[in-house]
């Protein structure tokens, strides 16, 4: 698959150089040897040639900008193609790896929650100080519901929208840490809510005690 790419791109490379060379060559109306046996009638061509205005050859400079724009799409498809069989030869070997991460999430204090494939298993476990077995999946169905969710996953990772994503995401840190951004008021209420909560408590305990006093 890799090699008709690239075999693809290099037979379109060759397709829109231009020709440039090869026409100068061809419009050459007469060569040194003519002009050796017929001395007048060189001169006299390239005294028209002198005298003639030059012409812009608008239909070649269009041309050349439609090659120029078809080149530049088709070396982002052709770049497309090859990363999307990357990562599927990527995802295949990792399919064939014995065991495999198929993803997980963060719950905080460096606690996570992640899914490893062991042979054709799927084991849900507790990352944390320890590491602890929480549920092992033995349903071929849900087995097989979780891997295809794993696959599209990754397929979306190769989508232009998502790369083009990952690429401003570089160039303009700003929208990589709105995500950040909310799950830092997300947290922040969530520790406020807890204050409250213990302040709560320590105020009833309080009463209570001054009732029983």
């Amino acid at each position: 698959m890799l090699k008709r790419i690239i075999m693809i791109f290099g037979l379109t490379m060759m397709f829109f150089s231009p020709l440039s060379q090869h026409s100068a060559e061809a419009a050459e109306k007469m060569s040194v040897k003519d002009c050796i046996g017929n001395q007048e009638q060189c001169d006299q061509e390239e005294s028209t040639e002198v005298e003639a205005p030059a012409v812009p050859d608008t239909n070649a400079s269009a041309w050349d900008v439609v090659k120029m724009i078809g080149s530049f799409v088709f070396v982002l498809v052709l770049l497309f193609l090859l990363l999307r069989y990357l990562g599927k030869k990527n995802q295949s070997f990792q399919g064939n790896k014995l065991i495999s991460n198929i993803g997980g999430t963060p719950l905080g204090g460096n606690r996570s929650i992640q899914v490893v494939k062991i042979g054709n298993q799927l084991y849900i476990v507790g990352v944390g100080e320890n590491v602890q077995l929480l549920k092992e999946i033995d349903d071929e169905a849900e087995i097989q519901m979780m891997m295809n969710m794993y696959e599209e996953q990754l397929d979306n990772k190769l989508q232009p929208s998502t790369l083009l994503h990952k690429w401003i995401s570089k160039k303009n840190p700003s929208v990589n840490n709105k995500s950040f951004s909310f799950q830092e008021v997300f947290k922040d209420q969530l520790s406020e809510l807890t204050n409250k909560r213990k302040k709560a408590l320590t105020d009833l305990e309080k009463k209570g005690t001054s009732k029983d006093g």
